[in-house]
């Protein structure tokens, strides 16, 4: 780029020693210049000397002639006034010489202390992770920085003369340009966030200072700015704020599951027991089977809540991730029809990973039905297995499942919120919108990852990550033997009748379970809190097993199975809950290995969950 007009040859000449290979776009304002007003006390010295040596030479010569009449001494007296004066002359001309010589060697030192000052203020602009550009008045771009060449895509030898300063300004950037010039003239100073454009058109969001430079008869001698890409910033802000509304949904979402599961404890088992009680060729025995369902399907509901907020208890076990595909495909072969087609490519150097089958296979059903739903005109759909990490004989770090389809795809907006809960793109009633935020918790809750890649009309790529394990890490336990048998076990084995302490703040849960527990031959105690539990343990009386709510006012249960630790009839405890969460572990408020049923449970549920506590 054209140096400037106007510029000094001494500012010109320090540019070039501060980088003599600089480009042409380099510019630093320059300093005061370091050089002293001409010092003309060297010349007054030297007219006085000539001077005054040219009435020494008239005077004396007059005077020597007046008083010495011998020609002997009047030669030797000029000799020594000829010595004289040279002695002065060199004298003079030292004193002279060492003066201009101190001032030039003083101006170089100056010269060159501001040369490296320069070289250094360059070389902190170029290295600095900020756009830092030098502008004229008249928006034309004089110096710009590494970094702001990188960050609006200029190349490193492009010259600044073929840009204005403008034309990296965003459109909508565009209508405010003179009110921000304006500002910035009047104040001096100005910070604002904008949205500048590379060259490419891309968007950089940015936070800027611009700072207006003045001379000294007040007017602009040019603007600086110095910018920030603070798009990583922002996008990292707004996903704390996601995370921290997905938190707080599954807060929510996990509270009115643990209260919606204790009604349809009661709705699902009193639709059970109206079904077992109504003859076969009655109407309402229907109407009590279609109670019964509905009561399924929501429980369903809330589990898929509960796995979106992370809080679903994992029955976590070794896992070949091919054996459970192979087992699922018959059945997913008929869940996507006829008009889709279903491919599978499994490596067969799949870890084994730990994870929750069952949670798994609604991963890969919820997946799979999402991707046929992308293709209503029908298309393919690919489950693929990767073993990460593996060469060769050395094993994987981790197993990658991969459920692909051709279907329509995504713009980046319903990309950004494809995890959400409740967002679906289905038509009304035709989607819960808990799907896919099922999906990225059970990933979570599973210490793994899942991702989406996906375009409008390239289809969608679902990626989801866990990470490998030992596959000796899930050893089962000994087999139990007679001799082993708890007093439990050894009374229900000798015929006697069972009691069961139900210890349930809720009225209608307990009433309702212990009917149920009646109906299977069971004598049953009832107790509201934990104190009450307390007097029924210290009258003394046989107890088989200890059913017991986890979260309850005031103490839970796990406060009375800390009791019963110390209670030397053994007594074993089957914990129920509305909250079927890690959560409950994690806080302390489910003992690890606990016996545990989910609520709402059904009568063949109870059953299975009471002969497992018994049998432990």
């Amino acid at each position: 780029m054209p140096e400037p007009a106007g510029r000094t040859d001494a500012e010109q000449g320090s540019r070039r020693a501060a980088d003599p290979g600089a480009r042409a776009s380099t510019f630093v304002p320059a300093g005061p210049d370091p050089r002293p007003p001409y010092d003309w006390s060297p010349l007054g010295i030297a007219l006085s000397y000539a001077l005054l040596g040219t009435l020494w030479i008239v005077w004396s010569d007059s005077a020597v002639l007046a008083v010495v009449r011998d020609q002997q001494a009047l030669t030797r007296l000029q000799t020594y006034k000829g010595w004289f004066f040279v002695l002065a002359s060199a004298t003079l001309i030292y004193v002279l010489v060492s003066r201009r010589v101190k001032a030039w060697s003083a101006a170089l030192q100056a010269q060159r202390t501001i040369s490296r000052d320069r070289e250094r203020l360059v070389a902190i602009l170029e290295a600095t992770t900020d756009l830092v550009c030098v502008i004229t008045p008249d928006l034309r771009m004089r110096y710009i920085n590494a970094a702001g060449r990188h960050l609006l895509g200029i190349g490193p030898d492009e010259p600044l003369d073929r840009f204005d300063s403008g034309q990296f300004l965003d459109d909508s950037e565009q209508s405010r340009r003179t009110d921000v010039q304006l500002l910035a003239t009047e104040s001096g100073v100005i910070e604002l966030e904008r949205t500048l454009k590379r060259l490419d058109g891309t968007p950089v969001l940015v936070s800027q200072v611009l700072l207006v430079h003045r001379g000294p008869d007040g007017g602009v001698e040019f603007i600086s700015s110095i910018a920030r890409d603070i798009g990583d910033q922002r996008r990292q802000e707004h996903a704390l704020r996601q995370a921290q509304k997905m938190e707080a949904v599954g807060q929510l979402a996990g509270g009115v599951a643990h209260d919606f599961n204790n009604l349809l404890t009661v709705i699902l088992n009193c639709g059970e027991s109206l079904v077992e009680s109504l003859p076969e060729n009655d109407d309402r025995r229907e109407e009590a089977k279609e109670i019964v369902q509905a009561s399924q399907r929501a429980a369903r509901l809330t589990r898929q809540l509960l796995a979106f907020s992370r809080r679903q208890v994992m029955e976590a076990r070794n896992v070949d991730l091919n054996a459970v595909i192979r087992d699922l495909s018959v059945m997913l072969r008929r869940l996507v029809g006829d008009h889709v087609r279903l491919v599978e490519h499994l490596d067969e150097r799949l870890p084994v990973v730990f994870v929750d089958p069952n949670q798994f296979e609604q991963v890969v059903v919820n997946l799979v039905v999402n991707a046929r739903d992308a293709m209503p005109l029908g298309g393919t759909i690919t489950i693929r297995t990767i073993a990460e990490g593996a060469v060769g004989t050395n094993g994987a770090h981790a197993a990658v499942l991969e459920v692909k389809d051709t279907g329509e795809g995504m713009d980046e907006a319903t990309k950004a919120r494809i995890f959400e809960p409740f967002f679906t793109t289905k038509e009304m009633g035709h989607g819960t919108g808990l799907g896919l935020a099922m999906v990225a918790g059970i990933a979570a809750q599973s210490n793994g990852d899942i991702s989406v890649e996906s375009a409008p009309g390239r289809g969608t790529t679902f990626r989801l990550r866990l990470p490998a394990v030992d596959e000796t890490t899930d050893a089962l336990p000994p087999p139990r033997t007679e001799s082993s048998a708890t007093p439990t076990e050894q009374r229900a084995n000798s015929g006697a009748k069972l009691r069961i302490l139900v210890v349930e703040d809720q009225d209608a849960v307990r009433q309702k379970t212990a009917r149920m527990l009646n109906g299977e031959g069971y004598e049953v105690v009832q107790a509201r809190s934990v104190d009450e539990a307390r007097r029924v343990l210290a009258d003394g009386g046989d107890l088989a097993l200890v059913l017991t709510d986890v979260e309850m006012p005031g103490v839970g249960g796990r406060a009375l199975a800390r009791m019963l630790e110390q209670d030397p009839r053994r007594i074993p405890v089957l914990f129920m809950s509305g909250y079927t969460n890690d959560s409950l572990l994690l806080r302390g408020a489910l003992p690890p290995n606990a016996s545990f049923l989910a609520k709402p449970f059904s009568h063949a549920t109870l059953r299975v969950a009471l002969r497992r506590a018994l049998a432990r």
